[in-house]
């Protein structure tokens, strides 16, 4: 007779193919929520904070684009971000801000390049101050979207969400295949 405890793990592997979907599923929900809430939510949501942030006159000090190059299998892409320091005073306290928008990496460099350009250092700009927290500040408040990773992202999650309602409901009702114990039995 087999001991209790070596059943109880004998019965949850004959169950295989349920866990395997139901990690499958929250694998596909995880790879599209994770990138999803930092590439576009969480930047959106900071949009939304810095709506009652108070414009301030600030001085450029720096700007310049940076490029990074992505491989991936075998194929290079390049996406660049903007490197803007600027100098502002908030109540008689000088601050130093790095911030041009919310948003991570674009695809393209052209609007990059025109900022910089059209702001050499010494130029007077306005920035977004947060009251609460002084040191914060933004100078684009701009909604920058990707439409296309929104849509990529809500697919694994719906995908994911898909497999694991299924799953589960397939496997309530008792018509869920058990294929590993039927190869387990012979």
């Amino acid at each position: 007779m087999m001991p209790k405890n070596k059943e109880k793990i004998k019965e949850l592997f004959r169950w295989g193919p349920v866990w395997l979907l139901i990690a499958f599923g929250l694998f596909a929900v995880f790879m599209g929520s994770y990138p999803m809430y930092n590439m576009c939510l969480k930047p959106y949501f900071s949009l939304l904070k810095s709506d009652s942030w108070q414009p301030v006159k600030a001085v450029v000090i720096s700007g310049k684009v940076n490029a990074h190059t992505h491989i991936s299998k075998g194929a290079s892409r390049r996406s660049y971000s903007i490197d803007f320091c600027y100098e502002y005073e908030w109540k008689d306290t000088k601050y130093r801000g790095n911030r041009y928008w919310f948003w991570g990496r674009k695809s393209s460099a052209a609007k990059f390049h025109r900022v910089v350009r059209n702001n050499p250092p010494g130029t007077q700009i306005t920035c977004f101050v947060n009251p609460e927290n002084p040191a914060e500040s933004v100078i684009s408040r701009e909604s920058y979207i990707q439409t296309g990773a929104v849509i990529l992202f809500s697919i694994f999650i719906t995908s994911g969400l898909f497999i694991l309602f299924f799953t589960v409901w397939a496997f309530c009702r008792g018509t869920l295949k058990n294929e590993w114990a039927a190869a387990d039995e012979t």
